[in-house]
């Protein structure tokens, strides 16, 4: 995981640079979470051949409801107003619009300021969970037509009602701009990537020998994006991450220079900052100023000034993303580094037995003569590759295939014509012998 994270990092360095220059870099390693996170379906596919025969890439069929219940609404509603300070241009709260227009039920959002510096803020709905806009937008959007409503008990039975609503597929509205929250599965490349990464990449271009010439039109390479899956429910995920976590006594905190949020502020201690209303970014202080404000710096480049009850909030952030990785089993030390962390996770059974048993005949889905039983069980935390979904389908022999799948088969015919052997061929060598 971690070469497959500093492998990617160093091939986009670049982009990264120019991104942070222009203040479009806003998101790091993305996090999919929703009301629930699945896997439905786990394959291992071993690409290698002779050279690592226990090696497998994995895809993972991830099914994700992006909804948010009230429970989960009304406690994310409750931190957000003891960390508001009143300063923002927004002020955090439920809102409710009245337009005729939805027919179906009243839409309740709810609004959460992201602070006095920042221009963008949180909106949350039952259908699609927290997404972040630039806050002009969400003023004409969501505030202008609606009107606040304090009464909680309220809120309640309306979100509740939209959310039932809402238990259907993303691409079904319920009623106007209004959507599922049951999205369609997406597909997570895991394991180990690191060895064939070039080769993923590589399949993204057209087929070296495409009889119809209709396999793909463009010629530069398809990036995938880097993705964290926690798996379970929203509440399952925040159970026990609290503000008061501390690190185990087996751990000394010199050893991994933390300190837990109550401590005296220090240049070194380490802090997080959640924007998007999900991805979080790791950082330290730099610099404690005479006037009782801290400079702070975070991985994705951003320098910020924060009073005391900003930089102890962003702490406890810090802190209970250590208890939620610690949780996972990726080591302390690895957890509470602010660098690209190693973990041992999405780990594979070596001499998985080949899912195709002929040596000589290839299906026409050709990415089947790599596939492999998988044995093991599903991590609760992975990092992997999301390559992302196009409008439209990539047309191999004119089936029509999402990118992962064509990728997939891209590489495995690439292999085929390199004499890569199957894991049915080494597989009956093995018996042989």
């Amino acid at each position: 995981q971690s070469m497959l994270t500093n492998h990617l990092v160093k091939c986009l360095d670049k982009r990264v640079r120019d991104a942070k220059s222009t203040g479009e870099y806003d998101i790091g390693i993305r996090t999919l979470t929703g009301n629930k996170v699945s896997v439905k379906n786990t394959r291992a596919f071993n690409f290698r051949g002779s050279e690592a025969m226990d090696e497998s890439v994995l895809v993972y069929s991830v099914e994700i409801d992006q909804g948010m219940s009230s429970d989960t609404a009304l406690k994310l509603y409750d931190e957000a107003i003891q960390a508001d300070d009143s300063r923002g241009q927004i002020k955090t709260g439920f809102y409710i619009d009245r337009r005729t227009l939805f027919k179906q039920c009243p839409p309740v959002y709810l609004i959460i300021s992201m602070g006095r510096t920042s221009p963008n803020a949180v909106v949350v709905r039952p259908n699609n969970g927290r997404n972040c806009h630039n806050i002009p937008w969400i003023k004409d959007r969501f505030i202008q037509p609606s009107s606040r409503c304090d009464d909680l008990v309220k809120v309640r039975q309306m979100w509740d009602r939209e959310f039932a609503l809402a238990d259907t597929d993303s691409d079904n509205a319920y009623q106007m701009w209004s959507f599922g929250r049951q999205r369609k599965p997406i597909y997570i490349f895991g394991g180990q990537i690191v060895p064939v990464i070039n080769k993923l990449l590589t399949a993204t271009l057209p087929r070296r020998n495409d009889p119809y010439a209709i396999s793909i039109s463009s010629k530069e390479m398809t990036l995938p994006k880097i993705v964290r899956i926690e798996i379970g429910s929203i509440d399952e995920v925040t159970e026990g991450s609290g503000a008061s976590t501390v690190l185990s006594p087996d751990v000394p905190d010199d050893d991994v220079n933390v300190d837990v949020a109550n401590e005296p502020p220090a240049v070194g201690q380490k802090v997080a900052r959640k924007i998007h209303g999900g991805t979080i970014f790791r950082g330290q202080i730099v610099e404690c100023t005479s006037n009782n404000s801290y400079v702070t710096e975070f991985t994705d480049g951003k320098r910020i000034e924060m009073d005391g009850e900003e930089l102890r909030e962003s702490k406890k952030l810090f802190a209970a993303e250590l208890m939620k990785l610690t949780k996972a089993n990726v080591s302390k030390t690895d957890a509470a580094s602010t660098k690209v962390y190693a973990s041992d996770l999405a780990k594979t059974a070596t001499q998985a037995r080949p899912l195709w048993t002929e040596t000589d005949d290839i299906p026409d889905d050709c990415e089947r003569a790599y596939e492999v039983e998988f044995v093991g069980d599903v991590p609760k935390l992975f990092i992997g590759l999301e390559f992302p979904e196009k409008k439209e389908a990539k047309s191999w022999n004119y089936e029509m295939l999402q990118l992962w799948k064509y990728v997939l088969r891209n590489l495995a015919e690439r292999n085929l014509e390199d004499g890569i052997e199957t894991p049915a061929k080494l597989f009956g060598q093995a018996r042989l012998k």
